[in-house]
């Protein structure tokens, strides 16, 4: 079976691809500014010549930086080849405040923010801020003190980045949670030691009825009221991952989504009684 592994900048560790090579025979590292695409009569993703549409699953991890080509490849690819989330999940993802919006339906408590863009006059929602305040956009966080230096730092994204400002919570701990299919793992982030908390494994099965791809990671803060979702990951820090987890998330990981592969989907069944052509 074939394995594609599309990502940006981020390496993958030696460890990921060694337990990615146990399962499958065929396991393509794709750095996204390889990719050519064809649009004409037939659409082709194309990777030194080799067709994305080859694959028995793409495992994608995306960047904000390039989330418009990630997005493309999600969707031009979706129905033929299994991926590790769909482009309806993805787009939500992308949009945060339908995400945090639908999430806080189903009942789970997201940490309060702002989104803004780099355009907004900042003055219009100075009253509404509250330091100190942290930062996300751009693939950056950073913890912002002032009112002057929010400005500074907003001015430096682009017109077309994202930005969050969340505001300060009392927290008691923090907890970094990753979802594989069935299979839950989480540490505490401040000891970065290994927990199994109920409470945790039941909110994180609440946001997968709402954003399910088959990997994806959930920082959680504790505080006196109950756990609250922080922020949500599509592309972990794998190094991270192996320090605290071992082999063994990447071994769960691969396990899964192989047998995912493996699974005849509906699309799967029909291209057999109509005939598929795999490049």
């Amino acid at each position: 079976m074939k394995l594609g592994i599309v990502y940006d900048k981020r390496k993958l560790t030696k460890i990921f691809i060694k337990e990615a090579k146990k399962y499958f025979e065929d396991v393509k590292q794709i750095q996204i500014a390889e990719i050519k695409f064809k649009v004409k009569e037939r659409n082709e993703i194309f990777v030194n010549r080799s067709s994305l549409f080859s694959l028995d699953y793409l495992f994608a991890l995306p960047s904000i930086k390039n989330k418009e080509i990630f997005y493309t490849i999600l969707r031009m690819i979706s129905g033929v080849v299994k991926t590790n989330i769909n482009p309806s999940s993805y787009l939500m993802f992308l949009n945060k405040g339908e995400l945090y919006k639908m999430l806080k339906k189903k009942g789970i408590k997201v940490r309060k923010r702002i989104l803004v863009n780099p355009r907004i006059n900042l003055e219009k929602i100075k009253k509404r801020i509250k330091f100190p305040i942290t930062l996300i956009g751009g693939g950056r966080i950073v913890k912002v003190n002032t009112f002057s230096v929010l400005k500074g730092v907003v001015s430096s994204f682009t017109s077309m980045e994202s930005i969050e400002l969340c505001f300060p919570i009392k927290r008691r701990k923090g907890y970094w949670v990753f979802s594989i299919g069935k299979k839950i793992f989480s540490y505490e982030t401040k000891r970065k030691k290994v927990v199994f908390i109920k409470e945790i494994e039941k909110l994180v099965e609440k946001i997968k009825e709402v954003f399910n791809p088959d990997f994806f990671g959930v920082k959680l803060l504790e505080t006196e009221n109950g756990f609250v979702v922080d922020r949500i990951i599509l592309n972990p820090d794998l190094v991270s991952l192996e320090k605290v987890f071992g082999r063994k998330i990447f071994k769960d990981l691969f396990s899964y989504i192989k047998s995912k592969a493996e699974k005849p989907s509906a699309m799967d069944i029909l291209f057999k009684i109509l005939g598929r052509f795999r490049v």
